[in-house]
């Protein structure tokens, strides 16, 4: 057995080395009862161009899949990859899928698109299939119990099926009822379901280029050191957290020992339950508000601009504590007091923009702003910024704060959603959660004055501009996907902003959004959000 698991580990380490620096990720499946490399066989099916109620993300869920399968180590002769499927193909597909099939595999089922129970049998419907009434279905889908036989007697080591089907019945004309979703299954002893929402409810096919299901699936399968089922747990939390309780995943069946898409250390144990409201912890009476935020994956970026390409998966590996609010005046100020850090630009005797004799009519606004301790600290720079964390980790005894990277800041600002901003899409919510243009009166305001986020964090959107660690880069090829700061390469002479302030439009307000600014760099919409790395 020694033997075997040495194999197996010099095997993930020769396809290791043929990836590209930037995935660190080793590329093998294990199970405590074999640490060997085994083969893997995937079925990966995208529905979207029916004729009837046509969807928007099932195709690209489909590709993202294949991609990410492929980047996890599984070949592409083993990948039976089928988009829009058709009636006449079900046979040829499902004879490829079970001819690749054997005892010593694993199988992973992924399907995207509508998904319609009659009588307790789900049926995936084909994109060309013609439904006045529930006769014509069984002929013009795929059966998932048909499916799931295929596995049962192919005699598969471990199944893994993962359906983001459970859209409205596209077919309801002609139907006795008006049940929506899929049913519930009863899958044979080592396949395991995973569901996009509960049977007989409705999954969200996502704003975004996911679907809300598979977006959470992609981004937390590349999790080293993750068993299934609790990558699945991880993915039904981001799901519900992004939704706001609206979509709340579903498992079914069982699986022996443990397996994992990316073998590695074992995962940090689950820190406390972060409520709605922010579970906060306190390091010192002077310090800054803390909330733990999990540990978890994310697909960061978007496809609206070259600088948030290309969309990639990122891991935050261990739990993470986050300031509550940008760190406002009053906490800034005691560092200042302290001699641990320069006074903010509009505080300065002799500068321009001295509130207090300077002409500049932005900066003037600027002090008004500031009588009060709870605004957020403005007129600091990347650098200022670095004083405060190096005096406050003295302070408490080497706690270790820091800024947050560049991609520890988008998985938490964006709190398990894959929408355009943390709470949805629509910008006429953005009012409830963010300071702007459309209603900061022209300066930045008191901290947590709107809605958290799902994390119980406030004013991730706007309000202030918000330093992280990174270098800037033009774009994310070649970025980290671990969580860390990205300090070589690109722009040495920028580091990067986030967040959006108060005098920002809706767009710039954006979970991916991003800036840069001089690490000297200083202005009246420019401030910062400090972590620490947390241990329980």
């Amino acid at each position: 057995m020694k033997r075997v698991m040495e194999m197996g580990w010099r095997w993930c380490r020769r396809v290791r080395r043929s990836l590209p620096v930037a995935m660190t990720v080793v590329v093998c499946l294990v199970s405590t009862g074999a640490q060997a490399a085994e083969r893997r066989i995937a079925l990966v099916i995208g529905n979207g161009a029916y004729a009837e109620s046509p969807l928007k993300n099932p195709v690209n869920d489909a590709r993202d899949m294949r991609a990410r399968l492929l980047e996890l180590g599984f070949d592409k002769s083993d990948i039976v990859y089928r988009e829009n499927l058709k009636t006449a193909e079900i046979g040829a597909m499902l004879r490829e899928f079970r001819d690749k099939l054997n005892g010593d595999a694993v199988a992973v089922v992924f399907y995207a698109g509508h998904g319609v129970q009659i009588g307790g049998e789900n049926f995936l419907p084909t994109v060309d299939a013609r439904v006045d009434g529930e006769d014509d279905l069984p002929q013009q889908s795929i059966k998932l119990g048909a499916l799931l036989n295929v596995l049962r007697t192919s005699r598969t080591r471990l199944n893994l099926v993962f359906l983001d089907a459970c859209r409205n019945n596209p077919y309801k004309r002609g139907f006795r009822d008006g049940i929506r979703g899929l049913e519930k299954m009863s899958p044979a002893s080592g396949t395991l379901i995973s569901y996009a929402t509960q049977p007989g409810l409705v999954a969200d096919d996502g704003k975004g280029r996911n679907g809300v299901f598979t977006g959470q699936l992609l981004a937390n399968m590349a999790a080293p050191g993750l068993p299934v089922e609790l990558m699945i747990k991880r993915v039904a939390s981001g799901v519900y957290a992004s939704t706001e309780g609206k979509q709340d995943p579903w498992q079914e069946g069982s699986i022996r020992g443990d397996f994992y898409f990316v073998p590695g250390a074992s995962p940090p144990p689950p820190p406390p339950v972060v409520s709605q409201n922010g579970q906060t912890l306190k390091d010192c009476t002077d310090c800054p508000d803390l909330v733990v935020i999990p540990a978890g994956g994310f697909q960061m970026g978007t496809d609206a601009y070259d600088s948030e390409k290309p969309v990639h998966p990122v891991t935050i590996p261990r739990a993470l504590a986050v300031g509550r609010t940008e760190v406002t005046v009053a906490q800034y100020l005691r560092c200042v007091a302290e001699r641990g850090c320069d006074e903010p630009e509009w505080r300065q005797k002799g500068s321009t923009y001295h509130y207090q004799t300077g002409s500049d009519q932005h900066y003037r606004q600027l002090g008004a702003a500031l009588t009060g301790d709870n605004h957020p600290i403005v007129g600091v720079s990347w650098n200022n910024a670095q004083q405060y964390v190096k005096w406050l980790s003295a302070k408490t005894g080497g706690k270790g704060y820091r800024l947050l990277t560049e991609s520890e800041w988008e998985y938490a600002a964006r709190a398990g959603s894959v929408t355009t901003y943390s709470f949805g899409d629509s910008e006429s919510s953005l009012g409830d959660y963010a300071w702007f243009s459309g209603n900061s009166g022209g300066k930045a305001q008191p901290v947590a004055q709107k809605k958290p986020n799902a994390f119980g964090l406030y004013d991730m959107h706007g309000n202030v501009w918000e330093w992280v660690e990174d270098v800037w880069h033009d774009n994310y090829t070649g970025a980290p996907t671990d969580g860390t700061a990205w300090k070589s390469g690109g722009d040495s002479s920028r580091r990067v902003l986030r967040g959006g302030s108060w005098y920002g439009i809706p767009w710039n307000l954006r979970s991916a959004n991003r800036d840069g600014g001089t690490p000297d760099g200083r202005g009246n919409s420019t401030g910062f959000r400090i972590a620490r790395t947390f241990s329980l």
